[in-house]
C-alpha cells in the first residue's frame, strides 16, 4: 500500500458507496469525474475522495456533527438505490436484477424507467416520452423556465414513479433523482389537495367521464384531508396509508392491472416472465398521449405566457373552451389565463390560482390533443374487430374520446358484469376445455342447487374493480393530477440533496477504498 495510505481501510465498489452514503443521509456536493474529485456532506459526515497513485480511489470518511435517524432515514426498500443514480422506476417497469448489473431498456415506447438526473437527461427523457421539440429545448436551454409552484420534474416524478412507501410505517424520506431541489415550505401540498377537491368535480365539455372513477377519487380526497387535521403519531400513520391506498387505486387506474399484479423480487429467479396485455399496453399508450401533451402545455405557458392563443385555431369545434364557472358563493369565475395569477397572489391563494390555470387552462388544452393522437395512432396500426361501433346516444366527440381504449377480439358491454361474491363465484357455468359440463350445471349436484339458491336470492349491483373500468383522457388526466399531489405528500426528499451526474455509475464494480 502507498506510504500516504493509513490503516485501517475498507473495500467497496463504486456503486455500493454511493447507495451506502445515500442511507446514511449524506448528499453530494462534488462529483467530478475528470479531476477525481468528490466530495459528500450531511447529516453530521464528511466525505472527500480523490485519486491516489498506484492505487486508485480512496474516501475519507470523517465525522463532524450529530447524525440523527429519525424521521429523516430514507425508506429501507430496496428500489431507492436506483434513485441515486438519477434513475427512476416507474408504475410500468418490471424489476431490475437485484444485482444492478444490467441498464435499464432504453425503449423509446416504454415508460419503465426515467432519467433525471440533469436538465440534459431529463430532455432526452421527455424524447421517450414523444414530446415535441418545444419542450425537451424548456430543458436544453439553461434560461428556460422549468418550474411553477414546484419544478416540473417534480411533477413527472409523481405521476408516473412507482410507490416506495412501505404500507404501516413512518418511512417518508428517499433520495432525490433530480437536479432540482425539493422545498416544502414552499408550497402547501394540503393546499393543493383541497383546490383539487373544489375543482375536481368541474366537468369539461365534450368530455366523457367515468363516474366510478370521479366517485372513487373524491372519497379518497376526503379520507387524506379528514386524518390530516391532526398533527398526531395516529394521524399521521392514517394520512400515511390513506395516501398509500389512494396511490394503489390510482395505478389500477393507469396501468390496467389488478392490485395483486404486481411483479416480486424473486421474479427473475423463478423464471417468471411478465407480459403486457393489450389492454394494459393501450391504457398505457392512453396514458403517454395524456402526459405529452400535459407537459408540453405546461412547458408552453411558463415560457410563452404571452402567446397563449397558437394551437387555438387547431382545436375542434366541440372542444371549445369552456364557459365560465361558479364558485362556491355563486359568483362567477373569472377562468385563468396563464400562471402570472398564481406568482402574484398570497402564500393562501397561491395553490389555488395553481390548480385553476391547471383545471381551467391545461387541461382544456390537453384532453383535445390527447384523444386525436390515440385517434392518429389507432388509425395507423389498425383497429381491432368491433372498434368502430359507436355507443347509443354518445355524439362525435364522445365516440371520438372511446378510441385508445382497451378492446377484446369482440365489443364488451358498456360496464363489466357484477360479480357475485359468493362462494361458488369462481366455478365455470358452461362446458369445460374438455366438453364435459361443468359442476354447476350437473343436474343434482350439490354445487348446482348452490348455485340456483344463490341465483333465487336478490342480486347486489356491484361495480367492477378499478382496472376493469372503462377510462377516457380526462379520466386519465384527473388521475394523473391526483397521483401527483398523493405522491409528493407520501415522499419527501432532503432539502440539500440534488442529484449530480452519475448514471452510468449504476451497478459500476469498480473498488475503491475508504480509510
Amino acid at each position: 500500500m502507498p506510504a500516504t495510505v493509513l490503516r485501517p481501510y475498507a473495500t467497496t465498489t463504486m456503486c455500493h458507496l454511493i447507495e451506502m452514503l445515500a442511507a446514511l443521509g449524506i448528499y453530494w456536493k462534488e462529483f467530478d469525474r475528470k479531476r477525481e474529485r468528490y466530495r459528500a456532506e450531511g447529516n453530521g459526515f464528511m466525505v472527500i475522495g480523490e485519486k491516489v497513485t498506484d492505487l486508485g480511489l480512496m474516501f475519507t470518511f470523517s465525522i463532524y456533527g450529530r447524525s440523527r435517524f429519525e424521521a429523516n432515514r430514507v425508506i429501507p426498500v430496496d428500489q431507492v438505490k436506483e434513485l441515486c443514480f438519477g434513475y427512476v422506476s416507474t408504475i410500468y417497469s418490471v424489476l431490475l436484477d437485484q444485482r444492478r448489473l444490467r441498464f435499464p431498456e432504453d425503449d423509446p415506447e416504454n415508460l419503465a424507467f426515467l432519467q433525471l438526473a440533469t436538465r440534459e437527461e431529463i430532455s432526452q427523457t421527455l424524447i421517450r416520452i414523444g414530446c415535441n421539440n418545444n419542450a425537451v429545448r424548456a430543458f436544453q436551454d439553461a434560461g428556460k423556465h422549468t418550474s411553477h409552484l414546484f419544478p416540473v420534474s417534480f411533477e413527472i416524478l409523481g405521476m408516473l414513479s412507482r410507490t416506495f412507501h412501505i404500507k404501516n410505517s413512518m418511512f417518508t424520506h428517499i433520495p432525490n433523482p433530480t437536479s432540482d431541489r425539493w422545498d416544502k415550505q414552499s408550497v402547501s401540498l394540503v393546499k393543493v389537495m383541497e383546490a383539487y377537491e373544489d375543482l375536481v368535480p368541474t366537468s369539461l365539455p365534450g368530455a366523457r367521464r367515468n363516474p366510478v372513477i370521479i366517485e372513487k377519487i373524491k372519497k379518497h380526497v376526503d379520507q387524506i384531508l379528514a386524518f390530516n387535521k391532526d398533527e398526531s403519531v395516529t394521524e399521521k400513520m392514517c394520512t400515511l396509508k390513506a395516501l398509500h391506498e389512494a396511490i394503489d387505486d390510482c395505478d389500477q387506474i393507469l396501468t390496467a392491472k389488478e392490485p395483486s399484479g404486481t411483479v416480486t423480487p424473486f421474479a427473475e429467479q423463478l423464471g417468471i416472465k411478465v407480459h403486457e396485455s393489450e389492454v394494459q399496453k393501450k391504457r398505457r399508450e392512453m396514458v403517454q398521449d395524456v402526459l405529452r401533451s400535459h407537459i408540453q402545455e405546461v412547458l408552453r405557458l411558463l415560457n410563452d405566457g404571452e402567446d397563449r392563443s397558437s394551437d387555438t385555431q387547431s382545436l375542434h369545434a366541440e372542444w371549445s373552451p369552456a364557459t365560465p364557472h361558479t364558485r362556491q358563493d355563486g359568483q362567477p369565475r373569472v377562468a385563468p389565463i396563464g400562471f402570472e395569477d398564481m406568482h402574484e397572489a398570497s402564500p393562501d391563494e397561491r395553490q389555488h390560482k395553481f390548480l385553476e390555470v391547471y383545471f381551467h387552462v391545461i387541461r382544456e388544452k390537453v384532453i383535445p390533443r390527447a384523444a386525436r393522437s390515440t385517434d392518429r395512432r389507432t388509425s395507423l396500426v389498425g383497429a381491432p374487430a368491433g372498434y368502430g361501433f359507436r355507443r347509443a346516444g354518445t355524439g362525435r366527440t364522445q365516440a371520438s374520446s372511446m378510441r385508445g381504449i382497451e378492446r377484446t377480439s369482440s365489443p364488451p358491454p358498456p360496464m363489466p358484469a357484477p360479480r357475485l361474491q359468493t362462494s361458488v363465484e369462481n366455478i365455470p357455468l358452461g362446458p369445460m376445455a374438455n366438453g364435459r359440463p361443468s359442476m354447476s350445471s350437473r343436474p343434482g349436484s350439490a354445487v348446482s342447487d348452490a348455485y340456483s339458491l344463490a341465483s333465487e336470492q336478490p342480486r347486489p349491483r356491484l361495480e367492477a374493480a378499478l382496472y376493469e373500468q372503462e377510462v377516457s383522457h380526462d379520466d386519465v388526466w384527473c388521475t394523473l393530477i391526483f397521483r401527483m399531489i398523493c405522491w409528493l405528500m407520501l415522499h419527501d426528499f432532503n432539502k440539500l440533496d440534488v442529484q449530480l451526474s452519475k448514471s452510468e455509475l449504476l451497478g459500476s464494480r469498480m473498488p475503491v477504498y475508504i480509510s
